[in-house]
């Protein structure tokens, strides 16, 4: 199972795998534990949101710094 919203896929911490295995049975819940298939690390499903979101922070920054350093400067005007 790949976990991902959007463009945003999540990585096992430990190998960066993006192929999961859940251990719980249902509907994956915050606390569902699941297994990378590539280096074995259990993690939740929880952790994995997490890292989906802190990527999508990066991306989010990393194109704000690129938008202020390619925008011209106002000039200030005195009041």
């Amino acid at each position: 199972m790949i976990v991902s919203i959007l463009d945003v896929t999540a990585h096992c911490d430990g190998c960066g795998g993006t192929d999961f295995k859940q251990l719980d049975t249902g509907t994956p819940r915050l606390a569902t534990r699941m297994l990378c298939t590539k280096c074995k690390r259990e993690t939740t499903y929880r952790d994995l949101l997490y890292g989906i979101g802190e990527e999508a922070m990066r991306r989010a920054n990393d194109a704000l710094a690129k938008l202020k350093k390619n925008s011209p400067r106002r000039k200030k005007t005195r009041s």
